[in-house]
């Protein structure tokens, strides 16, 4: 992780934004840099990585809309995770509220929500801690050659009930697996930045790679050299 990886990501851990994040096919060192910096108790209500066709239907309370690597279940992934989060900070501010309040309520509420994929949950939202849900879906460098390109997306989804999600096709071949995954995780950081209301930026973009711009916040590619 890279000395503007780590401040971008400290920025987002004083914002007061919470958020569940989920990765698949790629993006995994996200949730180990959020991790690792200093305050991800704040930011980070839960991390997972639905890989399994099974683990993932279960994120989405049934089939992926798309395949397993597209935009739309990019997107689908990212409004499971903040009916998720509703659902941890309901649970979460229940057990630290007033005696007499109906926060238990608002937190059994949230999660049958959440069970039911039906549509994103009232509760559990304070209006000074805002949520969002950021999810990756990503078909990267693998043990066997892919005839296809090697692509990610990466969506956000906001308690406003807006989303957004970019697209990147990779330079394919100029990355092993951990080079394209680490490409893919600074897009997640990114996106969660986005949802913090802070300046998104992706380093480490060669010339070769395509970054669509996201609607309705532009990643902006940072030039390698500022990693350095």
């Amino acid at each position: 992780m890279t000395v503007p990886h780590r401040l971008s990501i400290a920025a987002i851990h004083d914002d007061p934004t919470r958020a569940v994040v989920a990765v698949t096919g790629g993006g995994v060192a996200a949730l180990q840099w959020l991790l690792s910096v200093p305050g991800a108790s704040r930011t980070i209500l839960e991390g997972m990585v639905p890989y399994a066709a099974a683990s993932l239907r279960s994120l989405l309370g049934g089939d992926p809309p798309a395949g397993a690597a597209s935009a739309v279940t990019a997107v689908a992934m990212a409004e499971a995770c903040l009916r998720r989060a509703r659902a941890l900070a309901a649970a979460e501010d229940a057990t630290a509220a007033p005696e007499g309040t109906d926060a238990a309520g608002a937190a059994g509420a949230a999660e049958g929500a959440d069970r039911s994929g039906a549509g994103p949950a009232t509760g559990g939202e304070a209006p000074d801690r805002p949520l969002v849900g950021v999810a990756a879906t990503a078909a990267l460098v693998s043990d066997r050659p892919k005839k296809g390109e090697h692509r990610a997306h990466v969506a956000l989804a906001r308690s406003d009930g807006t989303t957004a999600v970019w697209t990147i096709t990779l330079d394919k071949g100029a990355r092993d697996r951990s080079g394209e995954d680490a490409v893919v995780s600074e897009l997640v950081i990114a996106a969660l930045a986005a949802g913090c209301g802070l300046t998104p930026e992706a380093a480490g973009l060669t010339g070769a790679d395509v970054l669509e711009p996201g609607w309705p916040t532009p990643i902006e590619p940072n030039p390698p050299e500022a990693t350095r």
